[in-house]
C-alpha cells in the first residue's frame, strides 16, 4: 500500500472518529455558555465534517442542550440514573432518568451498579438496568461498566452480560472519573458483544470512553471493533468514543492528511 493510500485510509477513519463522537460537557461546573458552545462546535466541527453523534451532558443542562441542538442531527445524550457512581438506587434514578428524557435527552448514558457485580450480586444489578430499559421508550440506553473498576476481563464480560440482557442499547467503558478504559478492557466488553450478536441476532452498540484524548487512541479502538466485530458496527448506531478533548486532536491530524 502507498504512503498516499494510508495517508487516505487514515483520513477516512479521522473523519469516521468524529461521526461517531459524542462530544462530553461532564464537568459539574460546567455553565450553560459551555453547553451552548460545545453543541455549536458539534454541529460544525470542522470543514468537510458532518455534525458529530451526540452531546453528553450532566441532568440539569439536558434542557440548554436540547433548545440548542433543536431537534437535529446531534443526539442530546444525558450521563443520568446513577452517573458516575452506579450505587443511586432505583427511586432515585427514575425520577432522574424520566426528567431527562422529557427535558429532550434522545440518549442516557447510566452507570451499572458494578459494586454489585463484584459482590455477586449481579441479579441486583440486572434489576437495576432493567427498570431503566423499560423507561426508555425506544430511547437509546447506553450502559457504563466502569472496566478499571471492574479489572478483570472476566468481569468486564460478566457485566457486559448483564447490561445487553437487561436491555442496553449500548455498553460503555467507563465514566472517566476513575481509572481510564485500556485497550485490553475495550475488547474484553467488545468480545462480549460479539459472543451476543452470535447467540442472538442483535447488534448492541460499543461506546469506548473515558481517556480517548489523542487521534491515535481513536484509531486503534476502531480498528479493534472493526477486527472483533466487523466493518458493520462502524456507525454512530452502533459505534460511538466519548470524549471532550479528543476533537481538537482529531483536526490537527486531519490537517495533516
Amino acid at each position: 500500500m502507498s504512503s498516499a493510500e494510508e495517508g487516505g485510509i487514515t483520513r477516512d477513519l479521522l473523519v469516521l472518529a468524529v461521526d461517531c463522537l459524542d462530544l462530553a460537557v461532564l464537568d459539574p461546573g460546567t455553565g450553560e455558555e459551555d453547553v451552548v458552545a460545545a453543541c455549536r462546535r458539534a454541529k460544525d466541527p470542522g470543514p468537510g465534517l458532518h455534525p458529530t453523534a451526540g452531546v453528553c451532558v450532566l441532568p440539569p443542562m439536558v434542557e440548554v442542550a436540547a433548545r440548542e441542538l433543536d431537534g437535529g442531527p446531534v443526539r442530546v445524550v444525558a450521563a443520568t440514573g446513577g452517573f458516575p457512581e452506579g450505587t443511586m438506587p432505583l427511586e432515585r434514578r427514575q425520577p432522574e432518568v424520566k426528567a431527562a428524557l422529557r427535558r429532550g435527552a434522545e440518549e442516557v448514558d447510566t452507570v451499572l451498579n458494578w459494586r454489585a457485580v463484584l459482590a455477586g450480586n449481579e441479579g441486583q444489578a440486572f434489576d437495576e438496568i432493567a427498570a431503566v430499559a423499560k423507561w426508555m421508550s425506544g430511547k437509546t440506553l447506553k450502559v457504563i461498566l466502569e472496566t478499571g473498576a471492574l479489572g478483570s476481563a472476566e468481569n468486564i464480560g460478566k457485566a457486559a452480560r448483564i447490561a445487553m440482557a437487561a436491555g442496553a442499547g449500548f455498553v460503555k467503558t467507563c465514566t472517566g472519573t476513575r481509572e481510564p478504559a485500556t485497550l485490553e478492557a475495550a475488547r474484553a466488553m467488545t468480545e462480549a458483544v460479539a459472543e451476543h450478536y452470535r447467540e442472538t441476532g442483535k447488534m448492541v452498540g460499543v461506546k469506548v470512553s473515558g481517556g480517548v484524548r489523542e487521534a491515535s487512541q481513536a484509531l486503534d479502538h476502531i480498528s479493534q471493533v472493526m477486527g472483533v466485530l466487523g466493518f458493520a458496527w462502524l456507525s454512530p448506531r452502533t459505534f460511538r468514543i466519548g470524549a471532550s478533548g479528543l476533537l481538537d486532536d482529531i483536526l490537527a491530524n486531519l490537517d495533516g492528511c
